[in-house]
């Protein structure tokens, strides 16, 4: 995607909120389609390792786990703005 400002690339993510040292980069894409579709077969992805791992490992080990997620950013290449948490509900329907 171009803005005004230039181009824009998004990122995919496997992570947690609360910290960054472990994040696992699915992908970078240049359209938002793409970073969508893979976000949504990620997402689904983790939901049944979640699903399995509980099952596994029961909840109380898995209290950590359970607030990883996939996330998609942005960066904007001109100005070098990047924007986080991009599929929120709200932006999902970009």
């Amino acid at each position: 995607m171009i803005t005004e400002q230039g181009k824009v690339h998004y990122l995919l993510v496997r992570g947690y909120e609360e910290f960054h040292d472990e994040d696992e980069w699915l992908g970078i894409y240049s359209t938002w389609e793409n970073a969508i579709a893979t976000y949504e077969r990620e997402h689904a992805a983790l939901e049944r390792e979640k699903a399995r791992d509980l099952e596994t490992f029961g909840e109380r080990a898995m209290q950590l786990a359970m607030r990883e997620e996939i996330q998609i950013h942005s960066f904007e290449e001109t100005t070098g703005r990047w924007r986080y948490h991009l599929q929120s509900k709200e932006n999902l329907q970009k």
